[in-house]
């Protein structure tokens, strides 16, 4: 072990660099109001959360998020790319360097690819999540979740605080948006229904953390 200790941590150091920027991209999106490409504009000013709420009503939207892609039935090799050679000679480098066993190194290569498709999710939930949808997981994901009630009070407050968002957003729809993508789940308890946490929803939070993404949310 202690032989490829060091070259192993060089393996996971390149691959996390696909990963490091995250952050950084995800604070300058958050700062763009408008962008533009020849005579084609995007336009993020102040849309973003109805379009999160429209998202929401749609019936397949967990199922949307949860896609993933997965390898060509052709088996080819994939086409050179530009950008993303240098990472790949760098890790074809590393892995070579480390010398490791063929099982261990595709072990350690599919949770990489299992870590990016896993906070590629989370980025997708949290451009839809709403700030009240936000504050429901964090009181269930203390040691005494939230009632059914208590969601209600906190969908109110919202509703009442952003009536325009509101207006044909129902509760039914604004509380199963977290439990279909799995970060909530309803659970039957002395107390009656409760939503608790799931560890997929524990883990979107440490991605909140990790990224700089805790500003409060509208909606």
């Amino acid at each position: 072990m202690e032989a490829f200790a060091w070259p192993l941590a060089v393996v996971l150091i390149v691959i996390a660099c696909l990963l490091t920027f995250r952050s950084p991209i995800s604070n300058l999106i958050n700062r763009i109001r408008r962008m533009s490409y020849g005579n084609k504009s995007v336009d993020m000013n102040g849309g973003q959360a109805t379009i999160a709420v429209e998202k929401q009503k749609e019936p397949n939207a967990a199922a949307t998020i949860a896609a993933s892609d997965t390898i060509p039935a052709s088996h080819m090799k994939p086409a050179p790319n530009e950008v993303y050679a240098p990472f790949e000679q760098q890790i074809r480098a590393a892995l070579t360097a480390a010398n490791l066993q063929h099982d261990l190194e595709k072990d350690w290569l599919i949770r990489e690819v299992a870590t990016a498709r896993v906070q590629r999710i989370h980025e997708i939930n949290y451009r839809l999540v709403l700030g009240s949808q936000l504050s429901l997981m964090l009181l269930a994901n203390a040691s005494t979740p939230p009632t059914i009630d208590k969601a209600r009070d906190i969908f109110d407050q919202a509703k009442a605080t952003y009536p325009e968002l509101y207006q044909n957003f129902a509760f039914e729809t604004w509380k199963q948006y977290p439990v279909s993508v799995g970060l909530l789940r309803t659970e039957t308890t002395s107390a009656g229904v409760t939503l608790r946490i799931t560890p997929a929803g524990r883990d979107f939070l440490r991605y909140l953390l990790d990224n700089s993404l805790t500003n409060p949310k509208i909606g």
